[in-house]
C-alpha cells in the first residue's frame, strides 16, 4: 500500500475574515477572522490566473480593511485567501457603489475613479476620471478622447492642448492654447516649426502664430512669422524671397490705404497694366529719372501740370508733333531776339490754343 494512504485528511472549511495588513514585498496578508477572532499572518491570495515564468497573470494588490473569504485546506497545509466577499451596504444590497454595467461588460478599476471597462458590443472604455478618458468604437473605427489637458510627444515633436487654471478652479473661463511642435529630423534639440492656436501667453491679441526657423538647433534663427489676430489685424514676416502664383485670376483689395514699397527694385509686369485713383489725386515720384514708354502710343490728358502752369495734354498728338516739326520763328532784325514762333496755316487752332494767338 502507497505511503499517500496513510496521509490523515480533515474536511476543509472556510471562514471569513477582514485584511488588517499588507505585504507588498511577499505578496502576502495579514487577516483577522470574523468569529474566532484569529490572527493569521503570511497569507497567500488567489487570483484570477497567475504564473511563476515571469511574472505572468491577472493580479493585483490588496487593501486593509477589504474582506475575504480565508480557506483552511483539508490537507492541513497552511490557510490562504481563497475569494473576496462581496462589500455589502446599510441597507444589505450588495451594489456596492459598484459601475453600473450591462449583462456581459467587464470593469476593472479602483475607489479612485480610474478604470477599464470591456463593454459588450467591441466598445472599450479607459479613463483616470469622468473628464480624463478615451474610448475604443468599432462603429468607423473611432477613438474619442475626452480631457481638459492633452499632451503628445514623439520622436517627430509634440502635439499639446492645455488649459491654464489653478487645481481648485471652477470657472470655465480660462485660456486655451493648442499647441503643434514639429522637427525636422527626430534628433534636433528644438523643433523647427512652431504653430500656436488660441490664447497666446505672450501676446493677448494673437489667436495664431506660426513660426519657422532656419534649423532645429538651439538658438536658430526664424526665417518665418506669421501672426493672424482676433482684431482682424495680421503680420506676415519672410526673411527670404516669396514668390506668390495662380493659374486664374490674383486680386488684392483694400478698403482703406494701401502701400507697396522696396528697398531696391519693384516691376509690375503684366499683358494689360492699369493704375488709377478712383476719388483722389494719384502719383509717382522718382528720385532721378521717371520713363514713361509706349512701343506705340502714350496718352496724357485731359491736361499736364509742367512746373508752375497747365497746358492742354496734346503733345503726342499728330498735330503737335507737325507744329514741332514745322514752326518758325520771325527775325525782327540782326542781334535782337526772335520774335513768337509763325505756326503753319495747317496748325493755326494749335497755336491758338497754346499761345491765346
Amino acid at each position: 500500500m502507497s505511503s499517500a494512504s496513510f496521509i490523515r485528511t480533515v474536511p476543509a472549511y472556510i471562514e471569513t475574515g477582514q485584511v488588517v495588513d499588507v505585504d507588498i514585498q511577499s505578496y502576502t496578508l495579514t487577516c483577522v477572522t470574523q468569529y474566532t477572532q484569529k490572527p493569521l499572518a503570511g497569507l497567500g491570495f488567489a487570483t484570477p490566473y497567475q504564473h511563476f515564468a515571469n511574472g505572468e497573470g491577472i493580479y493585483f494588490m490588496p487593501e486593509v480593511g477589504s474582506l475575504v473569504w480565508i480557506c483552511f485546506p483539508s490537507d492541513g497545509s497552511k490557510p490562504f485567501v481563497l475569494a473576496w466577499a462581496p462589500a455589502r451596504e446599510d441597507d444589505n444590497s450588495l451594489r456596492s457603489r459598484k459601475m453600473g454595467l450591462n449583462p456581459g461588460d467587464i470593469y476593472l478599476g479602483t475607489r479612485d475613479e480610474n478604470f477599464i471597462i470591456l463593454r459588450r458590443g467591441g466598445v472599450v472604455q479607459m479613463g483616470g476620471g469622468p473628464l480624463c478618458q478615451r474610448m475604443f468604437l468599432p462603429i468607423n473605427n473611432t477613438i474619442k478622447d475626452f480631457c481638459e489637458n492633452y499632451s503628445l510627444q514623439t520622436l517627430g515633436g509634440d502635439l499639446e492642448w492645455t488649459i491654464e487654471r489653478e487645481e481648485f478652479t471652477t470657472d470655465g473661463h480660462r485660456p486655451a492654447l493648442l499647441r503643434l511642435k514639429a522637427r525636422e529630423y527626430a534628433n534636433d534639440q528644438e523643433p523647427i516649426a512652431i504653430l500656436e492656436i488660441g490664447s497666446h501667453p505672450d501676446s493677448g491679441r494673437n489667436i495664431l502664430s506660426l513660426v519657422i526657423k532656419d534649423s532645429g538647433q538651439s538658438g536658430s534663427a526664424h526665417k518665418i512669422e506669421i501672426e493672424l489676430r482676433k482684431d482682424g489685424t495680421a503680420s506676415f514676416g519672410f526673411m527670404g524671397d516669396v514668390e506668390w502664383w495662380t493659374n486664374e485670376n490674383l486680386s488684392a483689395r483694400a478698403e482703406k490705404n494701401m502701400s507697396l514699397s522696396a528697398g531696391q527694385d519693384m516691376s509690375i509686369d503684366g499683358a494689360t497694366v492699369e493704375v488709377e485713383a478712383k476719388t483722389g489725386a494719384g502719383s509717382m515720384r522718382a528720385a532721378t529719372t521717371l520713363d514713361l514708354l509706349a512701343g506705340a502710343q502714350v496718352n496724357i490728358g485731359p491736361q499736364v501740370f509742367i512746373g508752375k502752369g497747365v497746358t492742354p495734354a496734346m503733345m503726342a498728338s499728330p498735330s503737335w508733333l507737325s507744329w514741332l516739326l514745322t514752326h518758325v520763328h520771325p527775325v525782327i532784325s540782326v542781334g535782337n531776339p526772335t520774335g513768337p514762333p509763325t505756326p503753319p496755316s495747317s496748325v493755326d487752332h494749335i497755336s491758338k490754343t497754346l499761345f491765346g494767338q
